[in-house]
């Protein structure tokens, strides 16, 4: 009685040790203790000893590194999406490790999943009608109906995005959108979908509130992986099994798996809308870019969530193929913080992505059954902004078009009046007609706040603001210029070339220019007082022709008037020119694209002159900022087949057209020019 009694450890070295000591516990639970002591039973189970030592390999070697970032222990567990056998569980670093608590099975314990409970959650939302197009608003909200009580949610990178559809909120894993998806679903259901998938741990309604979609419940890594392999198997769930076939030594089967059909928890399409977000790569790029460890590269299709819960307490990454579903839990056994910043993506999601490769290299892994987004009729559901509509502006005075706006100075924007998903879809019937009361839902105000307070500051939103509602006031019939056509009269037989065409013009606002046509040709034009200007008619053959003069203002008003003449030069015509000898002219330097700098003025202007022998005379312009032309030279008679002219003042910065006018000695005009931007 007085020797003190030392406990030493068995020193059994048996593998699988974490699965083995689950199963035993599970025999126990089925056949009683005595059985299992006594009974001599023989025992077949699902594991996959390949895959098993593989996750052991991967934990450990992942779980080392992880030592750096605060976290000491991680498990994983690996289902057959159709079967529901239990392929691989890893409980921690290493059962053997004192040092570490090794043989606490991480796998069964209760933790919380963070976002990586999101997909579970936007799967019920599909169900009643929302598509990955739907649009929620990522904007600071209050979701306590409470005054006195606040919860306030943020992203992980404290930003607010705005309108956001559902594939990029649960691509990007934003906490907000989810939070909402979770009360447009309501909690009621999405934990009654849970309670089919298998969960055993969300049972309470009580217990919960709004965050259980951001992982505010506790779960299992074993059960939250069967959830998604619920997933994987099109919405499908097989009954988690570990055994294969339990026989007593007399050979009597206690126990046999055979294969289901399984019992389906979501609609088809729902849960393939699921997949399609989480497999596209794409879509999450702008969170966790191109090469993230979820992406296990263009070989395998593979749908994957991240999940990090607060104060990075746990780190989870759980995803899956058509053929393999498995999941990874990082953390430490007493629930003390990591690093901050080393969660699922960083901890966890390499871990996973390395036993996955791995687990599939040889493997043959058909693609994700093709998905149907549907289209409901309702703009927020299929992606579209309510009340967005077009509406044509005058571009100067940001004032609505008018019939008297010209079409240059018409552009066309987009408004919009922002409302909550609230203000449009009744929660108990979303693809229904829209509530007609909306501000009784008790979510509407903080919902409708939070889009206010965004649209007042979001330069994003700014482009939406509401359109104007005064009219363009200064394209108006009144500020139309007045323009007539003093000689030719109607009908004249005109026999000069060139004629003169005497013009007067007047507006409210000044002329600013004076364009003068034949035929619809342009051949001249006149920025300042008086606006009689010569017009050469060239090559235009003798007969029945148009002289139309244009008036412009300073803002775009245009008048237009025209004037019919019979052209009749007789035998003082000139000669007329073919078409083949006629000149032509080239900007060499500079081009259209060109910058000038104000400093290097005076600039030499370089043009090649083709047939110069038959030049008469060449100016050269370009428009001001109101469009007037500006001489820069003028010359008379044939130049060189290379000319330089010199233009002498720089105008203000800005861009410019530059052109030319060759007029040959038939009287034909031929215009050529270049864009340039002087700085």
């Amino acid at each position: 009685k007085e020797e003190a009694l030392v406990f030493y450890a068995a020193g059994v070295d048996f593998k699988a040790p974490h699965f083995v000591i689950y199963v035993r516990e599970l025999l126990a639970s089925l056949y009683g203790e005595a059985e299992l002591e006594k009974g001599g039973l023989l025992v077949t189970t699902t594991l996959d000893f390949d895959l098993q030592q593989l996750a052991e390999r991967t934990i450990k070697e992942g779980a080392a590194v992880n030592d750096e970032k605060g976290a000491d222990n991680a498990a994983l567990a690996a289902i057959d999406p159709k079967t529901g056998q239990i392929l691989a569980m890893v409980g921690s670093r290493d059962y053997f490790d004192k040092e570490h608590n090794g043989n606490f099975n991480a796998a069964l314990a209760l933790r919380n999943p963070g976002s990586s409970f999101k997909p579970i959650v936007y799967a019920a939302l599909f169900t009643k009608g929302y598509t990955p197009n739907t649009i929620l608003y990522d904007v600071d909200t209050d979701f306590a109906p409470d005054p006195a009580k606040e919860y306030r949610p943020k992203d992980f990178d404290g930003k607010y995005r705005g309108p956001v559809t559902i594939r990029k909120a649960l691509a990007g894993s934003l906490n907000i959108p989810a939070v909402k998806a979770l009360y447009l679903t309501s909690i009621h259901t999405v934990l009654d979908y849970a309670l089919q998938l298998g969960y055993t741990t969300l049972t309470d309604s009580k217990k919960y509130g709004l965050s259980l979609a951001l992982g505010g419940g506790g779960v299992k890594l074993l059960e939250h992986v069967s959830a998604y392999a619920t997933l994987a198997n099109d919405g499908v769930r097989q009954e988690t099994s570990a055994l294969l076939k339990v026989t007593k030594p007399d050979g009597t089967v206690l126990r046999e798996f055979k294969e289901s059909e399984g019992v389906r928890v979501f609609p088809t399409n729902s849960v393939r809308m699921v997949t399609n977000i989480l497999s596209d790569n794409d879509a999450r790029s702008y969170v966790f870019g191109p090469a993230s460890p979820l992406y296990l590269g263009p070989r395998f299709q593979v749908a994957a969530k991240t999940g990090t819960t607060n104060e990075f307490r746990d780190g989870w990454t759980v995803g899956y193929t058509t053929t393999l579903a498995a999941g990874v839990w990082v953390g430490n056994n007493d629930n003390s913080p990591m690093k901050l910043g080393d969660g699922g993506s960083r901890a966890a999601a390499p871990i996973w992505n390395k036993f996955m490769k791995e687990a599939l290299a040889k493997k043959d892994v058909p693609p994700f059954p093709t998905v149907e987004v549907p289209l409901t009729g309702k703009p927020v559901l299929d992606g579209n902004i309510e009340g967005l509509k077009k509406v044509k502006i005058e571009k100067i005075s940001g004032k609505l078009a008018t019939e008297y706006t010209p079409k240059e100075n018409v552009e066309e924007r987009t408004f919009a009046d922002f409302h909550s998903i609230l203000h449009y879809v009744d929660t108990d019937n979303p693809l229904g007609p829209p509530p007609s009361n909306p501000a009784s839902d008790p979510q509407y105000p903080n919902w409708e706040i939070g889009v206010l307070n965004w649209t007042q500051k979001s330069e994003d939103a700014a482009k939406f603001k509401k359109p104007p509602e005064e009219f363009d006031d200064i394209h108006t019939q009144a500020n139309i210029p007045v323009v007539n056509i003093l000689a030719p009269t109607g009908e004249s037989i005109v026999r000069e070339d060139p004629l003169l065409v005497e013009v007067e013009a007047d507006s409210p606002r000044g002329i600013s220019k004076v364009e003068y046509y034949v035929d619809g040709m342009f051949r001249e034009s006149a920025g300042l007082r008086p606006y009689s200007r010569r017009i050469y008619f060239g090559t235009i053959a003798d007969g029945s022709h148009t002289i139309t003069v244009k008036a412009y203002d300073d803002v775009g008003n245009v008048k237009e008037v025209s004037s019919p003449i019979y052209l009749s030069r007789g035998i003082n015509t000139p000669a007329v020119l073919p078409i083949e000898a006629k000149p032509q002219i080239k900007f060499i330097s500079p081009q259209t694209g060109d910058t000038l700098l104000t400093k290097n003025f005076p600039i030499g202007i370089e043009m090649e002159v083709v047939n110069s022998m038959l030049v008469q005379l060449i100016n050269l312009y370009y428009n001001d900022s109101q469009g007037n032309p500006m001489v820069i030279t003028q010359t008379s008679g044939a130049p060189l087949e290379r000319v330089k002219f010199f233009w002498n003042t720089a105008p203000p910065p800005g861009e410019y057209t530059v052109y030319v006018i060759v007029v040959d000695k038939g009287g034909g005009s031929y215009r050529e020019e270049i864009q340039i931007t002087i700085r």
